[in-house]
């Protein structure tokens, strides 16, 4: 763990979070991802940017916590990925 206190807050306030997905099946959090990005691409509206959205920020979180074991080129390919999802949000939003 790190010895930043900030980062063992955050790291600490998403243990519950991160135990509860790691009971769950591996195949069920996929589902829900894919579904989730599915359902975000194929509604052209609002809902499909708020769902792209949520989606984003989850990434977002794995991200952040998985940060420190990440190797650069890692870091980089799941940045540019939700930035990519976030950018498709935002396109949905406002159109």
């Amino acid at each position: 763990m790190s010895t930043n206190g900030s980062r063992d807050g955050f790291e600490d306030a998403s243990r519950p979070a991160l135990q509860w997905l790691s009971r769950q099946p591996r195949w069920l959090l996929l589902l829900a991802v894919l579904g989730a990005l599915m359902a975000g691409l194929f509604l052209r509206n609002a809902v499909g940017g708020v769902i792209l959205l949520m989606l984003a920020g989850f990434l977002s979180w794995l991200l952040a916590l998985s940060w420190p074991v990440l190797s650069t080129g890692g870091r980089y390919l799941r940045l540019g990925t939700i930035l990519l999802l976030a950018a498709v949000a935002g396109i949905r939003l406002v159109s």
